[in-house]
This record gives C-alpha cells, sequence and structure tokens, in this order.
C-alpha cells in the first residue's frame, strides 16, 4: 500500500523545509506547503491530501485552528497541530478543533511519522465507525417499529422515526432524558408502567398502552460491547392497535359462523315438528270448514277461526325458519336474477323485533330492476344496515323515529337501494373511513 499524501502548513520557511526532508524520507508524499490559512484551504482543495501537518501559528488573519476547521469543513481529513507554543488554552483550541495529533517544534522525525501513522489509524477506525452508526441509523429509521436505545443509566441515546411520531416527543429534544420521561407507558388499568431495562425480553411481549387508543407490544434487550460488558439498552416498541381490533373482529367473525351454524341446525330441527303443526292446522281448518256447512254451532265456528289462526302463525314462523337458513347458509358466490325488493323483505322480517323497539319501518318500493347476484348475501347487507340504523336510534319513542327503506332504478337503470334513519347521523370526521375494513365507533363484541 502506498504512503499517504501531506500537506503542510508552515510559515517558518526553514522548519518547513525541514518537515518536508522528513516526510520524503519518510515515504511520504508531500502535496505542498503552505504559508496561510488561504493558501492552505487552496492546496487542499486541488490536491485532497490524506493528512494535514498544521502550524497554529501562520500568517493572515486566520490562525492554524481556524483554518483547520475551514478545511475539515470541506472534507473529513486528520490535523496534526504543530507549534513551538504549549500554554493550556491554546492545547484546549486545538483539541476541541478535533486535532489527531499535537507536536512541539522543533520535530523529532521519529516522532513525526509515529504522530502520522497514529493519526491515520485512528481517522481510519473513526470513518468505519461514522459509517457503521450512519448504517445503523439508517436501518433503525426503515423499522417501522419504535426504537429506543438508553445508556447504563436509563438516558436516550438514540430514537428512530417511528418512535418520534408514537411519542411525540423528537430525537434531539429526547436525547440525555429518562426512558420514562419520554416513553410514558400505562398498563391494562391506565396507571405509569416502568420499563426495567435489565430484565430479559420476554415471549409473548409485555402488552402496554402508549396512550388512550394505543395499544403497544415491547422488549428489552441488552446493548453489550465485545467483551459482553452492559453498554446500555434497546427498547422495541410496536403498535398493535390495528392487529387487536383486527383479532377482536376475527374471533368476533368465528363466533358468528359458528351461531351461524348453530342456527342452520335449529332451523332444520324447527322445521321437521313445524311441518308437522302445519300439515295438521291445515287440515283441521278443511276439515272444520266442511263440517262447518253442515252445522250452525258458533263453537264449531270458534274452533274453526282459531285453526286458521295456528296454520297462519305456523306458516309464518316456516317463513322465518326459511329466512333465517337462507341468511345463515355458507353458500358459494353464485349468482342468479334476483329481486331487491325479496332481499330487503327477508331483511326486514330478520330484523323486525329489533326494529320495531327503535322506530316504524316505512318502505318506498318503485319499480327495481331484476339484479344478478345472491338473495342470502343481498339480505345479509341489507341486515347489516337496518341493524346500524336501529342501533342510531336512542331508546325509547319508537313512534318519533323512522327507518325508510327505499328501493327503485338510477339514470343508468342500476338497481339503487336506500336505508335512511332518524338517528344522530355519522360525524363528519368519521365520512372518508366508512369504507375502511373494520372501522367502526362500536364498542368490541358490538358490531
Amino acid at each position: 500500500m502506498g504512503r499517504a499524501s501531506v500537506l503542510v502548513v508552515e510559515d517558518d520557511a526553514l522548519l518547513g523545509e525541514a518537515v518536508l526532508f522528513d516526510l520524503a524520507s519518510a515515504g511520504y508524499r508531500v502535496v505542498g506547503l503552505a504559508r496561510s490559512a488561504d493558501e492552505a484551504l487552496a492546496l487542499f482543495e486541488e490536491h485532497t491530501p490524506d493528512l494535514v501537518l498544521m502550524d497554529i501559528q501562520i500568517q493572515g488573519v486566520d490562525d492554524g485552528v481556524v483554518a483547520a476547521a475551514r478545511i475539515q469543513a470541506l472534507c473529513d481529513v486528520p490535523i496534526i497541530y504543530l507549534t513551538s507554543i504549549s500554554d493550556e488554552a491554546t492545547l484546549g483550541r486545538a483539541k476541541r478543533a478535533g486535532a489527531h495529533g499535537y507536536l512541539l517544534k522543533p520535530v523529532n522525525r521519529h516522532d513525526l511519522r509515529t504522530a502520522i501513522e497514529v493519526a491515520l489509524h485512528k481517522h481510519e477506525h473513526e470513518v468505519a465507525r461514522a459509517r457503521r452508526e450512519h448504517w445503523i441509523r439508517t436501518t433503525l429509521r426503515s423499522i417501522g417499529d419504535a426504537v429506543v436505545a438508553t445508556d447504563t443509566a436509563g438516558r436516550i441515546s438514540l430514537m428512530n422515526g417511528r418512535a418520534e411520531a408514537l411519542t411525540g416527543v423528537g430525537e434531539a429534544e429526547a436525547l440525555g432524558k429518562q426512558l420514562r420521561e419520554v416513553l410514558r407507558l400505562l398498563d391494562g388499568q391506565g396507571a405509569p408502567l416502568a420499563v426495567d431495562l435489565g430484565a430479559p425480553s420476554q415471549e409473548p411481549p409485555p402488552a402496554a398502552r402508549l396512550s388512550p387508543g394505543i395499544d403497544v407490544e415491547y422488549s428489552v434487550s441488552p446493548i453489550l460491547d465485545e467483551r459482553g460488558k452492559a453498554l446500555g439498552s434497546v427498547v422495541v416498541v410496536r403498535d398493535v392497535t390495528e392487529r387487536r381490533a383486527l383479532e377482536a373482529r376475527v374471533a368476533m367473525a368465528e363466533r358468528l359462523a359458528a351461531i351461524g351454524t348453530m342456527t342452520a341446525g335449529m332451523a332444520h330441527e324447527i322445521n321437521n315438528p313445524l311441518a308437522v303443526v302445519v300439515g295438521n292446522a291445515a287440515f283441521i281448518a278443511e276439515e272444520l270448514a266442511a263440517a262447518e256447512s253442515n252445522a250452525t254451532d258458533e263453537r264449531l265456528r270458534a274452533v274453526r277461526d282459531a285453526a286458521g289462526d295456528t296454520l297462519r302463525a305456523a306458516e309464518r314462523v316456516r317463513q322465518i325458519v326459511h329466512d333465517l337458513k337462507k341468511f345463515a347458509r355458507a353458500e358459494p358466490l353464485a349468482r342468479e336474477p334476483t329481486r331487491v325488493e325479496d332481499a330487503l323483505e327477508v331483511a326486514l322480517r330478520l330484523t323486525q323485533h329489533h326494529l320495531r323497539h327503535k322506530a316504524r319501518v316505512e318502505r318506498e318500493y318503485a319499480s327495481c330492476p331484476v339484479v344478478d347476484g345472491s338473495e342470502g348475501l343481498l339480505a345479509q347487507v341489507f341486515t347489516n344496515l337496518l341493524v346500524n340504523a336501529a342501533d342510531a336510534i336512542p331508546d325509547g319513542h319508537a313512534s318519533e323515529h323512522v327507518v325508510r327503506v327505499a328501493c327503485g332504478t338510477d339514470a343508468r337503470g342500476w338497481a339503487v337501494v336506500e336505508v335512511q334513519d332518524s338517528g344522530a347521523g355519522i360525524p363528519e370526521a368519521n365520512l372518508p373511513k366508512v369504507f375502511q375494513p373494520f372501522f367502526t365507533t362500536k364498542d368490541v363484541g358490538e358490531g
């Protein structure tokens, strides 16, 4: 590997030539000798050397420390200061400027070479570390989970963008603060939850709330050096609000599927004895009608009327059973010509008990085209709309509220169905969300 290139900034001509000779003897490539800050900057921009030997006291307005700062603003390069001054103030300025070495004049050739090699090696490691840190920060900022790193005292040393978004605190503001001041977790009862930075990660991750409405899971891992010494901890926080809501709705869907299966089975079981009731009621009604033609007994006529009422009630139960079986059946998406009015009537019969306690129902059926669809699936959609309409109306005063069900044809010849209620309506802020999957304003378990 070739020797490094060096720029020398020294306003003492004899000393400068001596340094150049020593550098050349050691195998370094000298790109130039500057006597002022402006000359140093021009030579640096032209050659971009690997290292700068900088005299602190040089010609011009700017001294060597200011010149070094101007150079490092252009490029990160190691700088070794040369000076005959050894006072603490000058040394402090050089240190704050990021010096990689400090040599007193006159410079010993061996010390010069040693200082250059140490500075180059140190700078190489600093560049590699900076690249690793940049790579790690870029990686952390691309992670969808919130990541917060702390030192051994629990003070925040790093936050990614997701952590800033979840906590509402920027990284610059959070640095140096205690974790509990920024990451304010709550337990299931809403009490503050302290994160134990010394505890190992748990499976499954502990659940918590970051603020009302934000469910999270978090894990804690130690940050160790190559010898296993603790340097701090990293806390990873995942927003699981949507996942929890989805899990709750999946569980509800599974329960509804089970209820649907049970309903279909119950409908089948009810249908068998109901067929006997309907058949016998029809037989009794026919026989009584025949007997009545030859009798004048008012009691016989009363029995005939009761049998007729029984038959009509049984037919109504049979219709309800039919609707339930159609509603609960897990049928494939087979489409067939379907009357929208029939699907609406199925939904109205299924929800009539729920609706009668909330509002009166008004039907407005205009000419509506036959659609290519499934009566059962349409009935499910209309049932959901009717239940939501009923739920939007407060209990009591059913006579003062109305649920309007209408169907008709639009200008394109398409079937149009409207379900309108006299409830509170949808808040304007929720209107953009009404077609989002699983969006609801109801409590979990209520739909």
